[in-house]
C-alpha cells in the first residue's frame, strides 16, 4: 500500500514538473516569437528610412551648390582656411 501511494505521489511530481515545463516552453516561445517579429519589423523600418535619407542627398547637395556655388564639403573647407 505504501508503495502504490509513493509510486502514485512521483507520477503526480512527475506531471506537474512536465506541466511546469511546457508552461515554460511555451511562454518562451511566445516571447521569443514576438521579439523576433518586431526585430524584423525595425530592420525593415531602418532600412526603408535609410533608403529614404540616401535618396535625399543628392537633392540636398545640388540645392547647396546652387546657393553657395560650392559642394558641402568644399564649403566646409573654405570656412576652416
Amino acid at each position: 500500500m505504501l508503495r502504490g501511494k509513493l509510486m502514485l505521489h512521483a507520477i503526480r511530481s512527475s506531471l506537474q514538473w512536465k506541466l511546469i515545463i511546457l508552461m515554460t516552453s511555451v511562454i518562451t516561445l511566445v516571447v521569443t516569437t514576438i521579439g523576433a517579429f518586431n526585430y524584423y519589423q525595425s530592420a525593415q523600418a531602418i532600412d526603408e528610412d535609410v533608403r529614404r535619407f540616401s535618396n535625399q542627398i543628392p537633392y540636398f547637395t545640388q540645392l547647396f551648390k546652387k546657393h553657395y556655388g560650392l559642394s558641402p564639403i568644399d564649403y566646409k573647407r573654405r570656412m576652416k582656411s
